[in-house]
């Protein structure tokens, strides 16, 4: 079952790499979710790489700071009053990225993890297990809350063979809620993923084709107003 939720037009987990296409292809890139009660982000990526020339490493560039575009009229104002041209920004912690060396910087708008040895080239297949938290990633409308989260963002110049993705809910709701799954450019509205509902409180799916360079994955869920805690 499939309902619409009210889209909102940022961007929250954009992805890139450092290298042209020629370098590197994805295989899989697994993404589990768990949204805390406090309405925290828990991310889990582990990505299946397999380059084609030797590197250090991979970038992880994740935003912290986004343009508050403009909405439409139905949808509810946020608690705060955030106007179009303003900013939203969020808090990254807690990155960790499992038996190999990084280092986390911020630049700009991106919180930058780079992962790989200077002293070291890897080549061939490659697995990076990251870990990270959000925070302030969960809007707060007048009647509801909402998630809006590109599970996979739209800056990987290469292909990714599958996706895997995992959205996880703190409690089970009453029923299953208003949400969608949207994949594709950026703007793209088009559904084309395997998902389904175990219980309330678990969304999960898979993408049945190969994305594209450039091509995304967004999952939007909205909650009851006292589900999760400001």
């Amino acid at each position: 079952m499939k309902k619409q939720a009210a889209l909102l037009f940022f961007i929250l987990s954009i992805v890139y790499c450092s290298w042209a296409q020629d370098y590197f292809s994805i295989a899989l890139y697994k993404v589990n979710v768990r949204i805390n009660k406090d309405a925290t982000l828990d991310i889990d990526e582990t990505i299946d790489i397999h380059f084609t020339q030797e590197r250090h490493g991979i970038v992880r560039r994740i935003p912290i700071r986004f343009a508050v575009q403009q909405l439409p009229s139905e949808v509810d104002k946020l608690l705060w009053e955030m106007e179009p041209g303003t900013f939203l920004n969020t808090t990254i912690s807690m990155v960790d990225v499992s038996k190999r060396e990084f280092l986390v910087r911020t630049e700009g708008d991106f919180k930058v993890v780079r992962i790989g040895s200077a002293n070291k080239f890897v080549n061939g297949d490659q697995q990076y297990k990251i870990h990270y938290r959000v925070l302030n990633a969960i809007m707060f409308f007048e009647n509801h809350a909402e998630l809006c989260l590109n599970i996979i963002g739209d800056g990987w110049p290469t292909t990714i063979d599958k996706v895997s993705y995992r959205v996880e809910l703190p409690d089970s709701l009453p029923g299953i809620p208003d949400y969608f799954v949207s994949t594709g450019l950026t703007g793209s509205t088009t559904k084309s993923t395997i998902g389904m509902w175990q219980g309330t409180n678990v969304l999960y799916g898979s993408t049945p084709q190969k994305l594209s360079a450039k091509e995304g994955v967004t999952v939007g869920i909205k909650f009851p107003k006292e589900f999760l805690t400001k």
